[in-house]
């Protein structure tokens, strides 16, 4: 196949698979402040091709480690929990937050976004593989040429989170599915009799694990926040009798 045509090939494929990365760099940067969240989505979507290119160049060999997709999922169904949790207990305010916090925000964005694209690379690197041939040229000027699609996925997807902030937890959710998904097409599963139903149910555990997990969280905060609100009120008897 021409070399321009094999170029075009492994963009179109990779645009395709990098939608599940522009969701999970969106969520990771999405309670930073407008300026911070670019950067972080720039840098997210660079660091997500680097891994991309490291995983392809290393082949079949890393996909076949056993074990290693399961962890990959685990780490994924952590990073979706932990986004939820902390949008539903800690809602952007960025008036409140001082300088010396936004920054620690931004490095901590990154690092959550590094190991998201770690996780989710893996399963994008054979894909690419067969896209390109096994051309190493083909592969570079495929994923420099996706840079940009991926940087713009990411600033549409984190735009729609400003304008409806609930859909954090759909999104997450579907991370988590994602991540159900790495563990049951794990090697070390591939020769087990009940190997088709672990792949068809596990995803759907792991998002109802989820879901649960989130009810729980939120449960537990309103329940924590009626609790406060009523010691407050507790401790003001003057404030009552002046009322």
């Amino acid at each position: 196949m021409n070399w321009y045509l094999l170029v075009l090939n492994v963009v179109l494929v990779n645009i395709i698979l990098s939608g599940d990365n522009a969701l999970a760099i969106s969520l990771a940067a999405d309670r930073l402040p407008p300026t911070m969240r670019k950067r972080a989505i720039v840098l997210g979507s660079i660091l997500a091709i680097v891994l991309l290119i490291g995983f392809t160049a290393l082949g079949t060999f890393i996909i076949q480690i056993p074990v290693l997709k399961s962890a990959a999922g685990a780490l994924l169904m952590w990073i979706a929990l932990r986004l939820a949790t902390e949008r539903l207990h800690k809602p952007r305010d960025d008036s409140r937050e001082t300088r010396s916090a936004v920054p620690n925000r931004l490095w901590k964005a990154i690092g959550t976004i590094a190991v998201a694209d770690l996780c989710m690379e893996l399963d994008n690197a054979m894909a690419m593989l067969g896209a390109a041939h096994g051309r190493l040229s083909v592969l570079l000027a495929g994923f420099l040429c996706t840079i940009p699609f991926l940087i713009l996925g990411s600033q549409v997807i984190a735009k729609v989170f400003d304008k409806l902030p609930w859909i954090v937890f759909p999104a997450a959710g579907y991370i988590a599915w994602i991540a159900g998904n790495m563990i049951a097409d794990d090697a070390v599963y591939a020769h087990l009799s009940w190997n088709p139903m672990l792949q068809r149910w596990l995803p759907l555990f792991c998002m109802l694990v989820f879901a649960c997990i989130i009810a729980i969280s939120a449960w537990r905060g309103r329940r924590s926040k009626r609790r406060f609100q009523a010691a407050l009120q507790k401790s003001h008897p003057l404030d009552r009798l002046a009322k």
